[in-house]
């Protein structure tokens, strides 16, 4: 995880985590090329960071308030996280780059899964057709299937 943002977006001190985790300090929400992240600095610890890959993004939701916004990033195992305090525009925007990023990434798990059944295609014609063995056969499809 060398790589730097794409962009980021720091939460306002008024609007910092309700919960009171980061001890008054701003949230930054970062993008990335293949995750998003979260940094909720602490007063005396390091504080944490919820990082999550685009493909375990089930939603993204905008909590409007009347000066600031909240983005919320949920996963498709339940978690993920908020973070308050966005100027309104920043959270607009910080959504619409999110929901395009997981939209390519699972565009591209689709065509993975597609290119693997075209290539199963042709292995089983390959087979009928008698120019692979049974054992070489069961080879390849054990090495397409990464199993």
């Amino acid at each position: 995880m060398a790589d730097g943002p794409v962009v980021q977006y720091t939460a306002t001190i008024l609007g910092t985590d309700r919960s009171g985790s980061n001890n008054g300090l701003p949230q930054v929400l970062s993008i990335f090329a293949d995750r998003v992240e979260c940094r909720k600095p602490g007063m005396i610890k390091h504080g944490t960071t919820d990082v999550i890959r685009y493909p375990q993004v089930a939603q993204v939701l905008i909590h409007r308030g009347v000066f600031w916004s909240g983005l919320s990033v949920e996963t498709n195992g339940g978690g993920g996280f908020r973070i308050d305090g966005l100027k309104k525009k920043d959270a607009e925007a910080a959504k619409t780059e999110i929901d395009r990023r997981v939209s390519a990434a699972y565009g591209q798990q689709q065509e993975s899964r597609t290119d693997i059944v075209a290539q199963l295609e042709k292995l089983t014609s390959l087979h009928q057709a008698g120019r692979l063995t049974d054992a070489e056969f069961a080879s390849a499809k054990q090495q397409l299937l990464g199993s």
